[in-house]
Protein backbone atom coordinates (compact mmCIF):
# COMPACT_ATOMS: atom_id res chain seq x y z
CA UNK A 1 0.00 0.00 0.00
CA UNK A 2 1.34 3.26 -0.83
CA UNK A 3 0.38 6.84 -0.16
CA UNK A 4 1.13 10.88 -0.99
CA UNK A 5 2.16 12.38 2.06
CA UNK A 6 2.96 15.52 2.13
CA UNK A 7 3.45 18.12 4.77
CA UNK A 8 -0.47 18.81 4.70
CA UNK A 9 -3.18 17.33 6.73
CA UNK A 10 -5.58 15.95 4.16
CA UNK A 11 -2.59 12.93 3.30
CA UNK A 12 -1.27 12.84 6.86
CA UNK A 13 -4.83 11.99 7.37
CA UNK A 14 -5.25 8.87 4.70
CA UNK A 15 -1.73 8.09 5.43
CA UNK A 16 -1.97 7.55 9.19
CA UNK A 17 -5.48 6.27 9.06
CA UNK A 18 -4.63 3.45 6.71
CA UNK A 19 -0.83 2.82 8.88
CA UNK A 20 -3.02 2.42 12.37
CA UNK A 21 -5.64 0.16 10.57
CA UNK A 22 -2.77 -2.21 8.48
CA UNK A 23 -1.02 -2.59 12.13
CA UNK A 24 -2.62 -5.58 13.28
CA UNK A 25 -1.62 -7.08 10.01
CA UNK A 26 1.93 -6.24 10.57
CA UNK A 27 1.73 -4.38 7.07
CA UNK A 28 3.39 -1.02 6.13
CA UNK A 29 2.44 1.95 4.31
CA UNK A 30 5.15 3.48 1.84
CA UNK A 31 4.76 7.19 2.25
CA UNK A 32 5.97 9.24 -0.81
CA UNK A 33 6.78 12.57 -0.43
CA UNK A 34 7.86 15.34 -3.37
CA UNK A 35 10.79 17.62 -2.26
CA UNK A 36 12.85 20.37 -4.44
CA UNK A 37 16.01 19.13 -5.17
CA UNK A 38 19.39 18.82 -2.69
CA UNK A 39 20.39 22.80 -1.42
CA UNK A 40 17.19 23.79 -3.24
CA UNK A 41 17.08 27.47 -1.23
CA UNK A 42 15.15 29.62 -3.57
CA UNK A 43 12.63 32.42 -2.38
CA UNK A 44 9.03 30.76 -2.31
CA UNK A 45 6.25 33.10 -1.92
CA UNK A 46 4.50 34.95 1.34
CA UNK A 47 2.75 31.94 3.24
CA UNK A 48 4.64 29.48 1.70
CA UNK A 49 7.31 27.24 1.86
CA UNK A 50 9.52 24.95 -0.04
CA UNK A 51 10.51 21.42 1.43
CA UNK A 52 7.70 19.71 2.60
CA UNK A 53 10.15 16.87 3.22
CA UNK A 54 10.82 17.42 7.13
CA UNK A 55 7.19 17.67 8.27
CA UNK A 56 5.94 14.75 6.29
CA UNK A 57 8.75 13.05 7.75
CA UNK A 58 7.91 13.99 11.66
CA UNK A 59 3.98 12.33 10.81
CA UNK A 60 5.62 9.07 8.94
CA UNK A 61 7.71 8.63 12.44
CA UNK A 62 4.96 8.77 14.27
CA UNK A 63 3.94 5.79 13.46
CA UNK A 64 5.85 2.48 13.22
CA UNK A 65 5.07 0.80 9.59
CA UNK A 66 5.11 4.19 7.60
CA UNK A 67 8.46 3.62 5.76
CA UNK A 68 8.98 7.39 3.86
CA UNK A 69 10.57 7.79 0.44
CA UNK A 70 11.30 11.27 -0.46
CA UNK A 71 11.23 12.30 -4.25
CA UNK A 72 13.47 14.94 -5.94
CA UNK A 73 12.70 15.90 -9.47
CA UNK A 74 16.39 17.42 -9.74
CA UNK A 75 15.76 19.39 -12.91
CA UNK A 76 13.56 16.83 -14.85
CA UNK A 77 11.75 18.53 -17.63
CA UNK A 78 8.24 19.58 -17.50
CA UNK A 79 7.94 18.36 -21.03
CA UNK A 80 9.77 14.77 -20.71
CA UNK A 81 6.44 13.02 -20.43
CA UNK A 82 4.02 15.08 -22.71
CA UNK A 83 3.80 12.58 -25.32
CA UNK A 84 3.92 9.54 -23.12
CA UNK A 85 0.72 11.16 -21.38
CA UNK A 86 -0.97 11.61 -24.25
CA UNK A 87 -0.79 8.02 -25.17
CA UNK A 88 -1.75 7.42 -21.21
CA UNK A 89 -4.64 9.77 -21.28
CA UNK A 90 -5.62 11.02 -24.04
CA UNK A 91 -6.04 14.38 -22.29
CA UNK A 92 -4.46 17.50 -21.98
CA UNK A 93 -2.01 17.88 -18.76
CA UNK A 94 -2.99 20.61 -16.43
CA UNK A 95 -0.26 21.31 -14.51
CA UNK A 96 3.14 19.63 -15.78
CA UNK A 97 5.26 21.06 -13.18
CA UNK A 98 2.97 18.93 -10.77
CA UNK A 99 3.41 16.13 -13.22
CA UNK A 100 7.58 15.57 -12.82
CA UNK A 101 7.11 14.41 -9.43
CA UNK A 102 3.72 12.68 -9.59
CA UNK A 103 5.16 11.00 -12.67
CA UNK A 104 8.62 10.09 -10.13
CA UNK A 105 6.40 8.89 -7.39
CA UNK A 106 4.79 6.68 -9.58
CA UNK A 107 7.76 5.29 -11.17
CA UNK A 108 9.11 4.64 -7.66
CA UNK A 109 5.96 3.36 -6.05
CA UNK A 110 6.35 0.76 -9.18
CA UNK A 111 9.99 -0.23 -8.57
CA UNK A 112 8.73 -1.27 -5.16
CA UNK A 113 5.54 -3.22 -6.12
CA UNK A 114 2.78 -1.37 -5.27
CA UNK A 115 -0.14 -1.96 -6.50
CA UNK A 116 -2.48 0.78 -4.59
CA UNK A 117 -1.68 4.20 -4.48
CA UNK A 118 -4.01 6.45 -2.12
CA UNK A 119 -4.15 10.24 -2.59
CA UNK A 120 -5.88 12.73 -0.62
CA UNK A 121 -7.24 15.38 -3.52
CA UNK A 122 -10.78 16.32 -2.87
CA UNK A 123 -9.88 16.81 1.24
CA UNK A 124 -9.83 20.50 0.94
CA UNK A 125 -13.54 20.12 0.32
CA UNK A 126 -14.46 17.70 2.42
CA UNK A 127 -12.23 16.79 5.95
CA UNK A 128 -10.26 19.68 6.00
CA UNK A 129 -12.41 22.82 4.60
CA UNK A 130 -11.09 25.36 5.53
CA UNK A 131 -15.26 27.29 6.90
CA UNK A 132 -14.53 30.79 5.49
CA UNK A 133 -17.88 30.76 4.05
CA UNK A 134 -19.45 31.22 7.50
CA UNK A 135 -19.02 35.17 7.12
CA UNK A 136 -20.84 35.30 4.16
CA UNK A 137 -23.81 33.10 5.31
CA UNK A 138 -23.99 34.64 9.05
CA UNK A 139 -24.35 37.80 6.54
CA UNK A 140 -26.84 36.80 4.55
CA UNK A 141 -28.95 34.98 8.04
CA UNK A 142 -28.71 38.26 9.48
CA UNK A 143 -26.84 36.97 12.23
CA UNK A 144 -25.05 39.87 13.19
CA UNK A 145 -23.37 39.06 17.18
CA UNK A 146 -22.36 35.80 15.50
CA UNK A 147 -20.76 37.39 12.77
CA UNK A 148 -18.91 39.46 15.12
CA UNK A 149 -17.64 36.61 17.08
CA UNK A 150 -16.38 35.21 14.61
CA UNK A 151 -14.94 38.15 13.65
CA UNK A 152 -12.89 39.03 16.57
CA UNK A 153 -12.27 34.95 16.59
CA UNK A 154 -10.38 35.05 13.58
CA UNK A 155 -8.02 38.18 13.57
CA UNK A 156 -6.94 36.97 17.07
CA UNK A 157 -6.34 33.40 16.14
CA UNK A 158 -5.19 34.42 11.98
CA UNK A 159 -3.02 36.68 10.36
CA UNK A 160 -6.44 37.73 9.09
CA UNK A 161 -7.49 41.51 9.37
CA UNK A 162 -10.96 42.82 9.92
CA UNK A 163 -10.28 44.07 5.84
CA UNK A 164 -10.24 40.37 5.16
CA UNK A 165 -13.46 39.46 7.36
CA UNK A 166 -15.15 41.82 5.61
CA UNK A 167 -13.94 40.73 2.31
CA UNK A 168 -15.31 37.79 2.73
CA UNK A 169 -18.39 38.76 4.14
CA UNK A 170 -19.21 40.87 1.18
CA UNK A 171 -17.61 39.82 -1.62
CA UNK A 172 -19.87 37.73 -2.63
CA UNK A 173 -22.55 40.33 -3.92
CA UNK A 174 -19.59 43.07 -4.20
CA UNK A 175 -20.19 44.36 -8.44
CA UNK A 176 -17.30 42.71 -10.10
CA UNK A 177 -16.14 46.06 -11.46
CA UNK A 178 -16.12 46.94 -8.01
CA UNK A 179 -14.65 43.91 -6.70
CA UNK A 180 -11.70 44.49 -9.46
CA UNK A 181 -11.07 48.38 -8.16
CA UNK A 182 -11.39 47.56 -4.36
CA UNK A 183 -8.58 44.57 -5.15
CA UNK A 184 -6.57 47.27 -6.77
CA UNK A 185 -6.43 49.42 -4.00
CA UNK A 186 -5.47 46.63 -1.38
CA UNK A 187 -2.50 45.78 -3.35
CA UNK A 188 -3.46 42.48 -5.00
CA UNK A 189 -4.32 44.17 -8.51
CA UNK A 190 -7.12 42.41 -10.71
CA UNK A 191 -6.02 39.74 -12.90
CA UNK A 192 -7.35 39.13 -16.37
CA UNK A 193 -8.01 36.03 -18.44
CA UNK A 194 -5.23 36.41 -20.62
CA UNK A 195 -2.78 37.26 -17.30
CA UNK A 196 -2.53 33.73 -16.58
CA UNK A 197 -3.84 31.82 -19.63
CA UNK A 198 -2.24 31.33 -23.13
CA UNK A 199 -5.56 31.31 -24.90
CA UNK A 200 -6.14 33.93 -28.24
CA UNK A 201 -7.78 36.73 -26.90
CA UNK A 202 -9.46 36.68 -29.56
CA UNK A 203 -11.57 33.09 -28.69
CA UNK A 204 -12.85 35.00 -25.71
CA UNK A 205 -15.28 36.72 -27.33
CA UNK A 206 -15.89 34.12 -29.89
CA UNK A 207 -16.44 31.42 -27.79
CA UNK A 208 -18.49 34.12 -25.20
CA UNK A 209 -16.16 32.33 -22.52
CA UNK A 210 -17.51 35.23 -20.12
CA UNK A 211 -21.07 33.84 -20.60
CA UNK A 212 -20.31 30.20 -20.57
CA UNK A 213 -18.23 30.88 -17.02
CA UNK A 214 -20.94 32.32 -16.02
CA UNK A 215 -23.66 29.99 -16.57
CA UNK A 216 -21.12 27.32 -15.28
CA UNK A 217 -20.65 28.97 -12.05
CA UNK A 218 -17.43 30.61 -12.43
CA UNK A 219 -16.38 34.04 -11.33
CA UNK A 220 -13.41 34.85 -13.64
CA UNK A 221 -12.34 38.06 -10.57
CA UNK A 222 -12.67 35.32 -8.01
CA UNK A 223 -14.83 36.59 -5.71
CA UNK A 224 -15.79 34.69 -2.27
CA UNK A 225 -18.63 32.58 -2.70
CA UNK A 226 -21.48 32.89 -0.39
CA UNK A 227 -22.60 29.76 0.20
CA UNK A 228 -19.86 26.67 1.88
CA UNK A 229 -22.62 23.84 0.97
CA UNK A 230 -23.08 25.21 -3.05
CA UNK A 231 -19.02 25.98 -2.77
CA UNK A 232 -18.22 22.18 -1.92
CA UNK A 233 -20.38 20.78 -4.29
CA UNK A 234 -19.49 23.00 -7.55
CA UNK A 235 -15.99 21.85 -6.80
CA UNK A 236 -16.43 18.60 -6.40
CA UNK A 237 -18.55 18.02 -9.75
CA UNK A 238 -16.32 20.24 -11.70
CA UNK A 239 -13.75 17.49 -11.99
CA UNK A 240 -13.24 14.08 -12.52
CA UNK A 241 -10.04 12.10 -12.78
CA UNK A 242 -10.80 8.57 -14.22
CA UNK A 243 -9.12 9.22 -17.03
CA UNK A 244 -6.09 10.14 -15.08
CA UNK A 245 -6.30 7.64 -12.90
CA UNK A 246 -6.87 4.99 -15.89
CA UNK A 247 -3.22 6.48 -17.27
CA UNK A 248 -1.86 5.62 -14.01
CA UNK A 249 -3.50 2.56 -13.64
CA UNK A 250 -2.11 1.52 -18.11
CA UNK A 251 1.04 2.96 -17.82
CA UNK A 252 2.41 2.14 -13.92
CA UNK A 253 -0.06 -0.27 -12.57
CA UNK A 254 -1.41 1.35 -10.08
CA UNK A 255 -4.54 1.90 -9.17
CA UNK A 256 -5.19 5.84 -7.88
CA UNK A 257 -7.59 5.89 -4.89
CA UNK A 258 -9.10 9.22 -3.34
CA UNK A 259 -10.57 8.01 0.36
CA UNK A 260 -11.36 11.81 0.85
CA UNK A 261 -13.70 11.85 -1.96
CA UNK A 262 -15.55 8.99 -0.73
CA UNK A 263 -19.04 9.08 -1.30
CA UNK A 264 -20.30 8.80 2.62
CA UNK A 265 -17.14 10.98 3.85
CA UNK A 266 -18.72 13.90 1.64
CA UNK A 267 -21.83 13.67 2.73
CA UNK A 268 -20.82 13.48 6.40
CA UNK A 269 -18.57 16.33 5.66
CA UNK A 270 -21.72 18.00 3.82
CA UNK A 271 -24.10 17.71 6.82
CA UNK A 272 -21.55 19.32 9.36
CA UNK A 273 -22.25 23.11 10.68
CA UNK A 274 -19.92 25.46 8.68
CA UNK A 275 -18.99 27.07 12.13
CA UNK A 276 -17.35 23.65 13.25
CA UNK A 277 -14.37 24.17 10.56
CA UNK A 278 -13.44 27.40 12.03
CA UNK A 279 -14.29 27.02 15.55
CA UNK A 280 -12.52 29.53 17.41
CA UNK A 281 -11.35 31.42 14.66
CA UNK A 282 -8.83 28.59 13.44
CA UNK A 283 -9.89 27.60 9.61
CA UNK A 284 -9.49 23.94 9.02
CA UNK A 285 -10.24 23.43 12.67
CA UNK A 286 -12.16 19.84 12.29
CA UNK A 287 -9.50 18.40 11.10
CA UNK A 288 -6.95 19.42 13.14
CA UNK A 289 -9.30 18.12 16.23
CA UNK A 290 -9.84 14.57 13.97
CA UNK A 291 -6.18 14.09 13.76
CA UNK A 292 -4.63 14.96 16.85
CA UNK A 293 -4.23 11.57 17.62
CA UNK A 294 -2.88 10.28 14.77
CA UNK A 295 -0.86 13.66 13.90
CA UNK A 296 2.28 15.36 15.52
CA UNK A 297 1.35 18.71 16.72
CA UNK A 298 4.24 20.43 14.73
CA UNK A 299 1.65 19.35 11.65
CA UNK A 300 -1.72 20.35 13.17
CA UNK A 301 -0.22 23.73 13.91
CA UNK A 302 1.89 24.77 11.21
CA UNK A 303 -0.52 27.80 9.48
CA UNK A 304 2.20 28.03 6.56
CA UNK A 305 1.66 25.62 3.11
CA UNK A 306 3.58 23.29 1.43
CA UNK A 307 4.31 24.60 -1.96
CA UNK A 308 4.33 22.02 -4.64
CA UNK A 309 7.19 21.73 -7.20
CA UNK A 310 9.46 24.81 -5.46
CA UNK A 311 12.11 24.07 -8.03
CA UNK A 312 9.82 24.24 -11.27
CA UNK A 313 11.93 26.89 -12.84
CA UNK A 314 14.84 24.95 -13.11
CA UNK A 315 13.61 22.27 -15.17
CA UNK A 316 11.71 24.47 -17.33
CA UNK A 317 14.63 26.46 -17.69
CA UNK A 318 16.66 23.96 -18.57
CA UNK A 319 13.91 22.88 -20.87
CA UNK A 320 14.97 25.85 -23.16
CA UNK A 321 15.04 23.77 -26.02
CA UNK A 322 12.22 21.35 -25.65
CA UNK A 323 9.87 24.14 -25.04
CA UNK A 324 11.16 26.35 -28.05
CA UNK A 325 10.93 23.37 -30.27
CA UNK A 326 7.16 22.84 -29.52
CA UNK A 327 6.43 26.23 -30.08
CA UNK A 328 7.56 25.50 -33.52
CA UNK A 329 5.43 23.06 -34.47
CA UNK A 330 2.71 24.12 -32.48
CA UNK A 331 3.15 27.09 -35.32
CA UNK A 332 2.49 24.71 -37.79
CA UNK A 333 -0.42 23.45 -35.99
CA UNK A 334 -3.92 25.04 -37.33
CA UNK A 335 -5.77 24.13 -34.40
CA UNK A 336 -2.79 25.30 -31.78
CA UNK A 337 -2.63 28.29 -33.61
CA UNK A 338 -6.39 29.52 -33.46
CA UNK A 339 -6.53 28.34 -29.97
CA UNK A 340 -3.37 29.67 -28.36
CA UNK A 341 -1.73 33.73 -28.58
CA UNK A 342 1.65 32.03 -29.94
CA UNK A 343 3.61 35.07 -29.92
CA UNK A 344 3.08 35.66 -26.71
CA UNK A 345 4.47 32.40 -25.68
CA UNK A 346 7.42 32.95 -27.92
CA UNK A 347 7.38 36.40 -26.28
CA UNK A 348 8.13 34.58 -22.59
CA UNK A 349 10.36 32.22 -24.42
CA UNK A 350 12.42 35.07 -25.84
CA UNK A 351 12.65 36.73 -22.36
CA UNK A 352 13.31 34.32 -19.23
CA UNK A 353 13.34 36.41 -16.10
CA UNK A 354 16.88 36.39 -14.19
CA UNK A 355 15.30 35.94 -10.89
CA UNK A 356 11.90 36.89 -9.28
CA UNK A 357 10.50 33.34 -9.91
CA UNK A 358 8.45 32.95 -6.75
CA UNK A 359 6.67 36.35 -8.35
CA UNK A 360 2.78 36.07 -8.70
CA UNK A 361 3.30 37.70 -11.98
CA UNK A 362 5.91 35.11 -12.87
CA UNK A 363 4.34 32.12 -11.85
CA UNK A 364 0.83 33.57 -13.89
CA UNK A 365 3.07 33.91 -16.82
CA UNK A 366 5.47 31.04 -17.17
CA UNK A 367 4.22 28.43 -14.74
CA UNK A 368 0.39 29.03 -15.60
CA UNK A 369 0.25 30.31 -18.87
CA UNK A 370 3.43 29.24 -21.15
CA UNK A 371 3.05 25.53 -19.13
CA UNK A 372 -0.50 25.37 -20.07
CA UNK A 373 -0.32 26.03 -23.07
CA UNK A 374 2.19 24.46 -24.42
CA UNK A 375 0.41 21.42 -22.68
CA UNK A 376 -2.76 22.30 -24.37
CA UNK A 377 -0.84 22.85 -27.91
CA UNK A 378 0.99 19.20 -27.34
CA UNK A 379 -2.38 18.10 -27.22
CA UNK A 380 -4.11 19.58 -30.10
CA UNK A 381 -1.01 19.42 -32.16
CA UNK A 382 -1.37 15.04 -31.38
CA UNK A 383 -5.44 14.70 -31.22
CA UNK A 384 -5.36 16.37 -34.60
CA UNK A 385 -2.32 14.41 -35.91
CA UNK A 386 -0.88 17.79 -36.52
CA UNK A 387 3.26 16.75 -36.85
CA UNK A 388 2.47 14.05 -34.78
Amino acid sequence: MGAHLSAGLDSAAVATTAARLLRPADENVVAFTSVPRKGFDGAVPPGRFADEGPLAAETAAYHSNVEHVRIASDGRSPLADLDRSFFLREAPTLNLCNGVWSNAINTAAKERGVAVMMTAQMGNMTISYDGLQLFSELVRQGRWLAWLKAGRAITRATAMRWRGVLAHSLGPWTPELLWAVLQRVAGKGALALTDYSAINADQIGALDLGERARARGLDFTYRPRADSFETRLWVLRRIDLGTANKGTLAGYGIDLRDPTADRRLVEFCLSVPTEEFIADGVPRALARRALADRVPASVLNERRRGLQAADWHEGLLAAHNEVQWELDRLGECKAARTALDLGRLRALVGNWPSDGWNRAETINAYRLALLRGVSAGHFLRRATRSNM
